[in-house]
């Protein structure tokens, strides 16, 4: 499904009934100044987004690694086989996922990832508005 921002109502930006006349908004002046909300909500999620990845990855602490104990290994091929035979092929998939999980690198992507996206659909929204010629308010007369 497309959407144009021709689709979007812009109304509830100008209310004549609470704004007196010399401060209501025409039509250009409210689709600027949803365009410009748009871009400046990416740009603040983007730059939060940067800043909690990067204050999660420099200051998480890692999971301890004992891959170098023969004792461990061992443990942990126990630990799998009992997980896969009690759970199945999921289980054993959502015990790694969670084990994955406890790594700060990983966690700073998936923050990085979703940043990204959100803020990627305000620009997108951003430039919809900002292509959009403002519609005057009058109505069509039908023929």
């Amino acid at each position: 499904m497309c959407y144009h921002a021709r689709d979007f109502d812009l109304s509830h930006l100008t209310d004549e009934r609470t704004m007196s006349a010399e401060h209501t908004m025409t039509g250009a002046t409210a689709v600027s100044q949803a365009w410009r909300r748009w871009r400046t909500t990416g740009t603040v999620i983007l730059l939060f987004g940067l800043s909690a990845a990067g204050v999660v990855y420099w200051t998480g602490t890692p999971p301890d690694d004992y891959s170098a104990d023969p004792s461990t290994a061992r443990a942990y091929k126990t630990d799998q086989r009992n997980v896969e035979i009690n759970f199945g092929r999921m289980g054993l998939l959502a015990a790694d996922f969670t084990e994955e999980m406890q790594h700060p690198g990983v966690q700073a992507g998936i923050i990085l990832v979703v940043a990204a996206g959100l803020s990627s659909g305000c620009f997108y929204f951003s430039r919809l508005m900002a292509q959009t010629p403002p519609s005057d308010d009058t109505p069509a007369k039908p023929e």
